[in-house]
């Protein structure tokens, strides 16, 4: 199987075979079990065999437990004289399989680029959308092919289309991390501000999944550095959660708010940080002027999130920058209360030797 291949999963009862076969197969493979004569000429190349079958009645537009029609096949298999024969013999050039997949979403997921250009010279449409609402440029640019989603935006691809969960082929690119494909997009007119379902931008993902040139390529082409999601987190929160140092510095260097604050908990990136143990984000987040007691909406620090996780390190780190050890929670917990439900040892040992707890019966 494509080790890029995406599953789709199917529950309805009366088709639970058709659910099992899609559960085995993404959507833009093939069922190898579609064994009749025409789709093994198609996945062969059989030019001759193809045209015979053809010439004694075999239907081009027959399709398998999939829907496939043989043209996806000789898409899928990159057979080009087949599809010629099979286009000019009447195949439908937006057949669509039952995940709403065309010939050419197989044509641009697979990079069959002559196959692309057929296609599209024969009236397939550059903008179909599968039941996922992907069209063939988000599947270019999802494995990252380049050649192949010029020439769709070329022939109308659609720059700013959105898939079913609001995503834009510029959302995906940067999520995946190909820097040329990005460097295209923009260069074409591609919406840095635009924003999936969920609010995030392409510097969201870029920044969340550590891609340091694509968050470049974003930021100078006017990506809003403070932009928030649904839940109010900004580029900086994401990069901060996931301790990615050079993007926090990148972000930080580009004027991201270092107090902004999300709409959940009311943390700040050092909480994020914080919350996840990434020491070496805090550390920056503290040299560049974060605050080491700044207060969350349940008046938790930083260092409260440090121990509630056991992070020895940022504990030490937030301790040595001068936190308070004392500072109460909204439910009157300190740091050490939160160490010790944890069950975390390390951390609670830390606070206690750097004698910062208050009396108890493991006091200092």
């Amino acid at each position: 199987m494509h080790a890029k291949t995406r599953r789709y999963w199917f529950v309805t009862i009366p088709v639970l075979g058709v659910a099992i076969l899609y559960a085995l197969f993404g959507p833009y493979t093939i069922d190898p079990g579609s064994s009749s004569a025409l789709y093994i000429a198609a996945q062969s190349g059989d030019a001759g065999k193809a045209s015979r079958l053809i010439a004694e009645g075999q239907d081009v537009n027959t399709r398998d437990a999939r829907d496939d029609t043989p043209l996806h096949f000789a898409t899928f298999y990159d057979k080009q004289e087949v599809a010629e024969i099979l286009i000019r013999e009447g195949a439908e050039v937006n057949a669509r399989n039952r995940f709403g997949g065309t010939p050419l979403h197989f044509a641009a997921y697979h990079a069959r680029l002559d196959l692309t250009r057929l296609l599209l010279g024969q009236g397939a449409d550059v903008n179909a959308r599968d039941e996922r609402d992907d069209t063939p440029l988000h599947l270019a640019v999802h494995n990252d092919h380049r050649v192949l989603a010029t020439l769709l935006l070329e022939q109308g691809a659609d720059l700013d289309a959105r898939n079913g969960k609001g995503w834009t082929p510029l959302q995906r690119a940067a999520f995946e991390g190909h820097t040329s494909i990005v460097a295209l997009l923009l260069e074409q007119g591609a919406d840095p501000h635009a924003r999936n379902r969920v609010g995030f931008t392409a510097l969201h993902m870029a920044a969340r999944r550590n891609h340091l040139e694509v968050a470049q390529l974003l930021l100078e082409a006017g990506a809003p550095v403070d932009a928030r999601d649904k839940l109010g987190a900004t580029p900086l929160h994401g990069a901060a959660q996931k301790g990615h140092v050079a993007l926090v510095e990148l972000l930080l260097a580009h004027g991201a708010d270092i107090a902004a604050r999300d709409l959940i908990r009311h943390d700040t990136p050092l909480h994020a940080a914080a919350r996840e143990g990434q020491a070496a984000v805090a550390a920056l987040l503290l040299e560049r002027g974060a605050e080491t007691d700044w207060r969350n909406a349940h008046r938790w620090t930083p260092l409260h999130a440090a121990a509630a996780g056991g992070y020895l390190e940022t504990v030490d780190l937030l301790l040595t920058k001068g936190a308070n050890a004392q500072a109460r929670s909204h439910d009157g917990r300190i740091p050490l209360d939160l160490a010790m439900e944890s069950r975390v040892e390390p951390a609670v040992a830390s606070m206690l030797q750097r004698r910062l707890c208050r009396p108890r019966p493991l006091s200092c």
